[in-house]
């Protein structure tokens, strides 16, 4: 079973280190949210279109991280009986299956989180070019963009595996062809991801460059784009270690779980921090 689906015999973080991860940045995306919630109330006095896509975004990653809190037990249980630590016991196979369907559906969280948030900075930038009709047609073209890389991870992920709907009865996502076309799904949605965080960021640069706010206002704004960097930057570490762990073997999902919880956890504190970029209608 573990051969079939590609769970390796050694997890590379303990279960108890993983949690303690997992509700650190849930704690720590709430704070951010609420802290962001506040400061935009207070000066606005109204909740707006964007700040509906943040709150659907950290509901996103919150759900991604209670299905992993949920489906790390029994992966550990399952490495353990592999590594020859604990026997078999009844129940292994089930828990095998409830492995795979809990991480395909994290990885749909996982894309979820990313991509309102983008849609939520997109609708922040809007306002900045209401009435400039070149801008707005640029801003409903990378919308429009976006949203179909999002299907596109969709459907990559889903084709990634031949038998995703049926894998409680073949009990297998590993055959040569699934594993290419995960690495087709891994690096479509790597550069899905970069290409639409570029073009997002460089949208309103020149716009948010000339408008009449203080030096130190112009720093904030640069500062924020710089974590958009940092964004990228995860992204991209995480996709090239998995690439390469993948080489030598199955990525650890331990290791999948750990990058995704912290990309998503910095891409919803990156979206937090433009509280700062308050824009009025």
């Amino acid at each position: 079973m573990l051969q079939e689906t590609g769970i390796p015999k050694e997890a590379f973080i303990s279960l108890f280190k993983l949690k303690i991860i997992i509700w650190t940045m849930i704690g720590v995306n709430i704070v951010f949210v609420v802290a962001r919630t506040f400061a935009r109330y207070m000066k606005l006095r109204k909740v707006q279109l964007e700040d509906i896509m943040m709150y659907l975004a950290l509901a996103f990653f919150l759900a991604m991280a209670g299905v992993y809190l949920l489906v790390l037990p029994p992966l550990y249980r399952v490495i353990d009986v592999s590594a020859g630590r604990k026997p078999l016991y009844y129940g292994f196979f089930d828990d095998g299956y409830v492995i795979i369907k809990g991480f395909f559906a994290t990885t749909m969280l996982f894309w979820a989180t990313l991509w309102a948030v983008k849609v939520s900075l997109l609708l922040l930038f809007r306002r900045l070019m209401v009435g400039l009709t070149n801008y707005m047609r640029l801003w409903w073209t990378l919308l429009i963009f976006t949203l179909i890389t999002f299907v596109g991870c969709v459907v990559s992920e889903v084709l990634s595996c031949e038998h995703w709907f049926q894998i409680g009865i073949t009990g297998s996502c590993n055959s040569p062809r699934d594993e290419y076309a995960q690495k087709i799904c891994l690096f479509y949605a790597l550069a899905a991801d970069l290409i639409t965080d570029i073009l997002i960021m460089a949208l309103p640069m020149r716009l948010l460059w000339n408008l009449r706010i203080s030096r130190a206002e112009k720093i904030s704004v640069a500062c924020i784009f710089g974590v958009g960097v940092i964004c990228m930057i995860f992204a991209t570490i995480r996709v090239i270690s998995i690439s390469q762990k993948a080489e030598t073997g199955q990525a650890s999902p331990t290791w999948l779980a750990l990058w995704a919880v912290i990309e998503d956890s910095v891409g919803n504190i990156y979206r937090s921090c433009n509280r700062f970029l308050i824009i009025n209608d």
